[in-house]
């Protein structure tokens, strides 16, 4: 199982991205969300999508949860 937060503060292009905790783009505390712990980051973006319908995974920590 993993840990997963979404960055409350939305990229340029409107997405909130999903991170693991050893991501070097992890956003500070106080700007994200923590989601869980899942055993894929696929269910981590199905809780962010809860939070923020255009959420998708980090280029850097969950790539196979991005959404192009």
């Amino acid at each position: 199982m993993q840990h997963y937060y979404v960055n409350k503060e939305a990229r340029p292009d409107g997405r909130h991205e999903v991170h693991v905790p050893r991501c070097i783009h992890l956003p500070e505390a106080n700007s994200r969300i923590y989601l869980g712990a899942f055993a894929s980051s696929g269910e981590a973006l199905r809780q962010a999508k809860a939070h923020y319908e255009d959420s998708g995974g980090c280029r850097w920590c969950c790539e196979e949860a991005r959404v192009e």
